[in-house]
């Protein structure tokens, strides 16, 4: 017979009811994400704020670029538009591209730089820390308005660790 407790994080897994909120910055501000509950089950609404205004990017659950197959999420400004590209980290080379991610409309900021929010797997964020990399590059993809679009080496990056 199952006991209520497995029956109550079967159900947490299943939605964001019991999903937690994390926020970091790295030690220099130039780059920020905060994971928290979304209104779609399963899913948790992930926020990267950057200075740079070229590109930013995550790696969640990845410590260093030697990390194979973590999940990427890239973000840049094309005009008005925000694009998303989610990726595989492959080593230290350039992550292939996987899919287009639909942005999630966050309140203007006055940052200048790079600002998007996305829907993620909520899964990525089941342990009580989650160890990520990220990288951000002033210098735009090369092909703005294509999620796969190739984007030059970083000028900023860094690790982070997601305390839930």
């Amino acid at each position: 017979m199952r006991s209520w407790t497995t029956t109550l994080l079967g159900l947490c897994l299943l939605s964001s009811a019991c999903a937690q909120s994390a926020e970091t910055c790295s030690d220099d501000q130039s780059f920020c994400v905060r994971v928290e509950p979304s209104q779609t089950p399963g899913q948790s609404l992930v926020t990267v704020q950057s200075p740079t205004t070229g590109w930013a990017g995550i790696a969640i659950g990845a410590s260093h670029m030697s990390s194979i197959n973590a999940p990427v999420y890239i973000g840049w400004h094309n005009g008005e538009d925000i694009v998303i590209s989610k990726r595989q980290l492959k080593g230290k080379r350039m992550p292939p591209f996987e899919s287009a991610v639909e942005s999630v409309s966050i309140p203007n900021t006055a940052s200048s730089g790079v600002s998007f929010a996305f829907l993620a797997p909520s899964s990525l964020f089941a342990a009580s820390s989650v160890k990520c990399i990220w990288a951000a590059s002033a210098v735009p993809p090369q092909d703005p308005a294509l999620p796969s679009s190739a984007f030059p080496f970083h000028q900023h990056r860094g690790s982070i660790t997601l305390q839930f």
